[in-house]
Parts: C-alpha cells; sequence; structure tokens
C-alpha cells in the first residue's frame, strides 16, 4: 500500500537552495539556505514553489525483492545516483 510520511522516521539529509538556475546547479560551489532531515523527499524543506534546488542523500529500505520503478521529474533537470 501507499507509504504515509507522517509515520516514517527522518531517512533523509536534504540541502536547500534558492536561485534561478535553467539546468542542475554545481551544488559544491553554493552554500544552502537551509540544511536538515526530512522524511522522504519532502520538497517543502525548500521554503518556496519555484527557484529552487535540494540536494537529498539518503537510503530506503526495501524489504521485498522485486522489481522498483523510480521516477524523477523538474522543470530544469534532476539527477538521481
Amino acid at each position: 500500500g501507499d507509504v504515509v510520511l507522517s509515520r516514517v522516521p527522518p531517512n533523509m539529509t536534504f540541502a536547500a537552495y534558492h536561485g534561478d538556475w535553467n539546468s542542475v546547479p554545481k551544488f559544491d560551489d553554493l552554500k544552502p539556505v537551509a540544511t536538515g532531515l526530512s522524511r522522504g523527499l519532502d520538497l517543502s524543506v525548500a521554503k518556496r514553489e519555484s527557484n529552487f534546488a535540494i540536494r537529498f542523500e539518503g537510503f530506503f529500505e526495501v524489504k521485498q525483492e522485486g522489481r522498483y520503478k523510480f521516477h524523477l521529474g523538474s522543470d530544469d533537470g534532476s539527477i538521481a545516483y
């Protein structure tokens, strides 16, 4: 079933950046406006609806073997490692 994030412990660190980019910025050259822990990929940590970037780092636990599909999207570029 669906995961209810309010019941999930924080499992990601984040660094949020404000700016206006046309592609994924070089995060190592930027100073974040906020850092901390989040539950999943919570975009609200950016504290705005546009002109932001977030770098998430963390893990997720796979409790059942199988095939999984992930989707990543944005209007100015996204990268998943």
